[in-house]
């Protein structure tokens, strides 16, 4: 377990985030109302944390029960223990997260959660408490169970109890598995699973290659199969839950619930670049003991564990938040979404390699000053002044916001990755928050529109950290080298 811990020590790097995140969306203390009872802030503070927690422990003991008992030629035991001395963790975990949810859920203090009988009621009588056994229950027998696996059937059972107490958090969220939310549940249960898969298998994998490097020849190309499907499901299963949760194009405009979404891409989209310079850098550099590819192995999952900690911190600050009520025309645009449509998802597309690029996309290429003032002016337009808007409706213009944003905005990727990329990274940080400031300015003028600085603030900074990117590898594309970027014929996985 010390192995795996240590290797996937990044993983935890979500936490800041996840506590910042809930910080600026004002969801991480109890909200105050007069009259209405709440849980103490302890609880509100500490329940988020520990279902991260949970989430990271569910994660590594299913991938290391997928990676001992079905990834491995003749399983390995070692894997197999960690898997039980994470289930350990894991079940610990829950416990402190039933104790917790019962405080959260009855709004009283810790010492009347910790009560014998109502504990016993909460588990004999409410659904959310027969959630939890089943979680006791089937986490208890993976810890028994999973170094008894002694063949494929065996490794296929436990990974399936494994499976089913991950997903169960799923029937925790709005409305369980009933009428029209069954299936946000049911994808969102899927989507548990593939994310597990996905970084388990990935912690697991890079602890038992650092001490058995000889594996690596055996292991990677299955593991690069098993992390590819995950990688799929993930995404499309994310988006099934995204698009029946927000159900206008507006909420991931103006709302919080939307902006994670959206940064939630963001970093699964980083995921499948670094998964793919795994598959196309790493296995076919595979030698006679390993230890070329678990060096290259290593390198890449080191950037993989932060990105995959922070998009946990994003998924457990969504079901903390949870999604808002339908937007109207009085909502202002959440600058958090504007600074990831504008500078974030744009980087995920493939730019283009200077020698296919056309004359007019290697002058934009020539002058990303001008295109940072474009970009600055389209963003104050858009979410500021909202002219597209007053002539084709909320929703509708909340599309052609989106459309034109995206454009403009892998335009301004595109002429970061010239030449004079510098001064385009400054131009635009500096323009940016003019942008910002002026859009504030606008949304303030409106009637029955409330700014919140914090979240303004945060956006401001975001935009600026994403820009930063273009200044460091990967991203640094010279036009001397015509280098793209992402290349079109990649595949998303480790």
């Amino acid at each position: 377990m010390i192995n795996t811990f240590a290797t996937s020590r990044r993983l935890w790097w979500g936490v800041p985030l996840l506590l910042i995140v809930l910080w600026v969306a004002g969801s991480l203390l109890p909200p105050g109302d007069v009259g209405i009872p709440q849980a103490p802030w302890s609880t509100w503070v500490s329940l988020p944390v520990v279902r991260y927690g949970r989430d990271i422990a569910a994660a590594i003991t299913l991938g290391c029960v997928i990676v001992g008992g079905l990834v491995v030629p003749s399983r390995s035991i070692r894997a197999l223990r960690w898997a039980s001395a994470w289930a350990l963790l894991w079940l610990g975990i829950l416990v402190v997260q039933f104790i917790l949810t019962i405080s959260d859920v009855l709004a009283v203090p810790l010492s009347g959660a910790l009560d014998p009988t109502t504990m016993w009621s909460v588990v004999t009588q409410v659904d959310l408490g027969r959630v939890f056994m089943w979680q006791f229950i089937g986490v208890l027998v993976v810890g028994a169970l999973s170094q008894a696996v002694f063949s494929t059937i065996t490794a296929w059972v436990v990974a399936l109890v494994a499976s089913g107490a991950a997903l169960a958090p799923s029937f925790l969220g709005h409305g369980g598995l009933t009428g029209g939310h069954a299936m946000a549940t049911i994808s969102l249960a899927i989507h548990l699973v593939a994310i597990s898969v996905w970084i388990g298998g990935l912690a697991a994998l890079v602890a038992l290659l650092r001490s058995t490097p000889t594996l690596a020849s055996s292991v990677l190309p299955r593991f690069s199969a098993v992390a590819l499907g995950a990688a799929v499901v993930a995404a499309e299963s994310g988006l099934l839950n995204s698009s029946l949760r927000l159900s206008q194009p507006g909420m991931f405009i103006v709302t919080w619930y939307g902006a994670l979404v959206l940064g939630k891409v963001v970093f699964i989209g980083w995921l499948a670049y670094f998964g793919m310079m795994q598959r196309r850098r790493v296995v076919p550099a595979l030698d006679s003991d390993g230890s070329l590819s678990t060096q290259g192995l290593i390198r890449y999952a080191t950037a993989e564990f932060v990105i995959m900690g922070l998009a946990v911190g994003v998924a457990v600050s969504m079901s903390r938040i949870g999604p808002t009520a339908t937007p109207n025309a009085h909502d202002a645009a959440n600058l958090m979404s504007v600074a990831l449509l504008i500078f974030a998802l744009p980087q995920l597309v493939p730019l283009l390699s200077v020698g296919s690029t056309p004359r007019w996309l290697r002058r934009v290429r020539n002058n990303p000053e001008i295109m940072a003032v474009v970009a600055a002016v389209a963003c104050i337009e858009l979410f500021g002044l909202s002219v597209v808007d007053h002539f084709v409706g909320t929703q509708f213009g909340a599309l052609i916001d989106i459309a034109i944003v995206l454009v403009v905005g892998w335009l301004l990727a595109v002429a970061l990755t010239g030449d004079r990329q510098r001064s385009g990274v400054y131009m635009a940080m500096g323009m940016w928050i003019v942008a910002c400031a002026a859009i504030t300015y606008f949304q303030m003028s409106q009637p029955h529109s409330v700014i919140d600085t914090r979240a303004v603030a945060a956006a401001t900074i975001t935009g600026l950290v994403v820009l930063s990117l273009y200044l460091v590898e990967p991203l640094r594309v010279s036009e001397a080298s015509a280098s793209p970027l992402f290349e079109p014929s990649a595949s998303p996985t480790q």
